[in-house]
């Protein structure tokens, strides 16, 4: 955190109220998958019911919580968790998100097909493509990637093919 604002455990703490305790839990659990200090700002991913992105800041003086979790407190556990990973420092290393391994998608419709009915599950290709926006890490500002895919079936976005029809 910028020097506009020292907080501390105990700062955090009384800030949070009961909340503290259930971030401590979350960031002694590992579940801050990245923390980032830029400007007066502490940014982050942490792991919940979901994957959350988290933003600390200080706005005149005060600390200020951004998070995409549906929780409306001001202080949510993920930036308790959060505050806390940056207040330990080298002391607890970030875990770094797998990234996806591209063998592991379908180049193309064909593809998917095959193993569609290799393994008999075509029924699923019926359903909305939203049933994957659980395991994506979207940012507050691309809210329109669910509704898209709330429009589209899986066999629309299943192979990389079809998803670069649809991508920005």
């Amino acid at each position: 955190m910028p020097q506009a604002v020292q907080i501390t455990a105990t700062h955090l703490r009384a800030l949070a109220g009961h909340t503290y305790a259930r971030g401590e839990a979350y960031w002694r659990d590992g579940r801050v998958r990245s923390c980032v200090v830029g400007g007066d700002s502490i940014e982050g991913v942490v792991a919940g019911s979901a994957i959350y992105h988290v933003r600390v800041s200080t706005q005149a003086g005060a600390l200020v919580a951004d998070c995409t979790c549906p929780v409306q407190y001001e202080i949510c556990k993920h930036a308790v968790a959060l505050v806390l990973q940056h207040l330990d420092g080298a002391h607890a290393p970030v875990v770094p998100p797998v990234a996806p391994k591209l063998v592991d998608v379908f180049a193309d419709r064909a593809e998917l097909e095959a193993f569609v009915a290799e393994h008999q599950v075509a029924h699923v290709l019926g359903l909305a493509a939203e049933v994957l926006a659980s395991d994506l890490a979207l940012l507050p500002q691309d809210f329109w990637i669910k509704t898209m895919l709330a429009r589209l079936s899986l066999r629309d976005v299943g192979s990389l093919e079809a998803a670069g029809r649809h991508a920005r």
